[in-house]
């Protein structure tokens, strides 16, 4: 995850240490709202679509080798299980919510 202050560096790119296994497939809105008691930024609010599980290989239905496409077949596939969509909350480097949406 690259925190994108003013300045972006390798300093802004940190590890979030989760309690299990999953693959973020797209990144939803990400922002750092003001800590309104000192007014510095606050907590980091990130909303991911991910997948809880994942067989790599064949993404989106692709087949590289004869480069054949087929999403619909792929995505009801057992190894394509629907993306979840969860809220993110970091504090300090450190995942402190996860929230799960319907």
């Amino acid at each position: 995850l690259r925190h994108a202050g003013l300045v972006a560096n390798d300093d802004d790119i940190f590890e979030l240490e989760a309690d299990k296994f999953f693959t973020v497939f797209h990144f939803g809105p990400c922002f750092q709202p003001k800590n309104e008691q000192n007014g510095e930024g606050g907590d980091i609010v990130c909303f991911f679509s991910i997948f809880d599980s994942y067989d790599f290989g064949g993404e989106m239905g692709l087949d590289v080798m004869t480069q054949e496409f087929g999403p619909i077949a792929w995505s009801s596939g057992e190894g394509a299980p629907a993306p979840r969509f969860d809220k993110f909350i970091i504090h300090n480097g450190e995942l402190i919510n996860r929230e799960r949406f319907p």
